[in-house]
């Protein structure tokens, strides 16, 4: 749904200590009034400590404070400690946030493909073209994917008509989506990396195999199945792939290996984390710069 109970940060391990370094804070949240910053490591919990659990065991720690006030310390990354008081609350995250650059090209960052994304992508791209964007860069890196419902929404209001979606069981019978004719003439690029999953890939394939869009970045990940779980009477389960999915072309990208892109493009090691925790400047991201290059000489022609 876009919305959990916490107080609004993204952890990542800490390979040295042990700990989560805070590596996102989502903006008016709990934690952003309370001074925790980027960088941060999640030290303790009203004076429990967290080195050595598991990122779902803090979680857990900090969900059972919902409701209530309590004591966070944290270690800065000069090594000095703090302790601020913070609460948790239910935050709503928006999956789509866009802008024109200055360029003229349009930036549409798709965080997930969750409740509320396929009206936000069109939403963003329907701006966009208002606002005289010369084309439309959709960033889908890091996107883990999502809902199904949300993805077709989008690409049926961005592709002409034809197949944009195709489920295949084992025997392979197809239940197939589709779009209608109306459809958005820009100049198009996608952004996708290794950690572009599932719903993101499919994204990004059918704008490319409808030649609507260059892919720039690097190789996805090749997620195409969909899952069901049987719970077990010991309270166990199996977690089973039940069906295929492919691309409009009727690609199979975990039997292809994911995606690849176009125009490949790298991060460094810094820079990808930057990017991960939102703090990577536009003129420092290769990868957007790449498929900036791209798109400005597609609509110069």
């Amino acid at each position: 749904q876009n919305s959990y109970t916490g107080i609004g940060v993204t952890i990542a391990q800490d390979d040295d200590s042990g700990l989560f370094r805070v590596i996102g804070v989502l903006e008016d949240s709990p934690a952003r009034q309370a001074g925790v910053e980027i960088g941060d490591l999640l030290c303790a919990v009203d004076g429990r400590a967290l080195d050595g659990l598991a990122s779902a065991e803090v979680k857990e720690i900090i969900a059972e404070k919902q409701g209530k006030v309590f004591d966070l310390t944290l270690r800065a990354q000069d090594g000095s400690e703090r302790t601020v008081t913070v609460s948790t609350a239910t935050l709503k995250t928006e999956p789509v946030k866009y802008e024109l650059l200055d360029s003229g090209i349009g930036d549409v960052k798709i965080k997930n493909f969750e409740t509320g994304a396929g009206e936000g992508i069109i939403s963003a791209v329907d701006a966009l073209a208002e606002q005289g964007a010369r084309g439309i860069l959709f960033d889908v890196r890091n996107n883990p994917g999502g809902l199904l419902n949300e993805l077709i929404e989008a690409l049926d209001h961005i592709l002409p008509e034809g197949d944009i979606f195709i489920s295949a069981d084992k025997s392979g019978n197809e239940n197939v989506k589709s779009s209608d004719a109306d459809c958005v003439e820009l100049p198009m690029a996608v952004l996708m990396n290794e950690n572009s999953y599932s719903a993101a890939e499919f994204f990004a394939a059918a704008l490319s195999e409808y030649g609507w869009a260059e892919l720039v970045g690097a190789h996805t990940t090749g997620k195409a199945r969909s899952q069901i779980n049987l719970v077990l009477i010991d309270g166990s389960a199996v977690h089973l792939s039940t069906n295929s999915y492919l691309t409009p072309n009727r690609i199979d990208l975990a039997e292809a290996g994911g995606l690849a892109p176009d125009v490949p493009a790298a991060l460094g090691e810094e820079d990808a984390a930057k990017l991960a925790s939102g703090a990577l400047a536009y003129e420092d991201d290769a990868q957007l710069q790449a498929a900036l290059r791209g798109l400005k000489a597609g609509a110069e022609k």
